[in-house]
């Protein structure tokens, strides 16, 4: 036999579904400003790192170029029936090709460092990925259930508290139908807010686990 339910404060009921919804709501937005930097490191590192590290590499295949061409042409020269050392075309065309080698590592190594972040996204998506469906799917589920128990439950105590009347008139000796009726309606509340109970029990391992 079913017993009344204990109801000592429906506004909890709203206090926590208005705390729930608000925690989705915040690790909704947090989740879609991390997806965000994400994306904005991704494009970081493999558009504006890569595009800039191989216009260093061709400013760097120019000024080899251009050290090349001084070097020989210091080289065909003669100076008073002599060829000059031309050290310092030697060592330009050093320096330039120090850097040009320095830039095509540069490449090597965004590129490589563009493998490392999309695994990086990859992972953390994955990880997140049960999260946002809870986010999106339990969350508000139990939201509903808390709102169709605080409705059952403020449904039940109107009922219960109206006063108590005899279920048989004095009068009479038969029954009084109002009576009998708010007698139905106490025992068809009753059982409604068992059924909400245990719906919201069903569903509220999967909000605590969204928690």
């Amino acid at each position: 036999m079913s017993q009344g339910a204990q109801v000592h404060s429906i506004a909890v009921l709203s206090q926590l579904r208005a705390a729930l919804l608000k925690f989705g709501d915040e690790a909704a937005a947090a989740m879609t400003e991390m997806n965000r930097a994400a994306a904005r490191t991704l494009d970081w590192v493999a558009d504006d790192q890569a595009k800039h590290c191989k216009a260093q590499v061709r400013r760097g295949q120019d000024q080899v170029a251009a050290a090349r061409t001084a070097l020989a042409r210091c080289q065909s020269s003669k100076v008073f029936g002599q060829t000059p050392s031309c050290r310092e075309e030697q060592v330009a065309l050093a320096a330039a090709e120090r850097r040009l080698v320095e830039s095509q590592e540069m490449v090597r190594t965004v590129q490589r460092w563009r493998t490392i972040v999309e695994h990086a996204i990859g992972e953390y998506q994955g990880r997140v990925r049960p999260l946002s469906t809870k986010l999106e799917r339990d969350i508000p589920r139990a939201a509903a259930a808390l709102a169709r128990m605080g409705e059952s439950l403020d449904g039940y105590l109107r009922v219960t508290s109206r006063p108590a009347q005899a279920v048989f008139d004095p009068s009479t000796g038969s029954p009084d139908d109002a009576a009998v009726e708010r007698d139905k309606d106490k025992t068809r509340f009753d059982k409604t807010v068992e059924r909400n109970t245990e719906e919201s029990e069903a569903n509220s391992p999967n909000a605590r686990d969204a928690i």
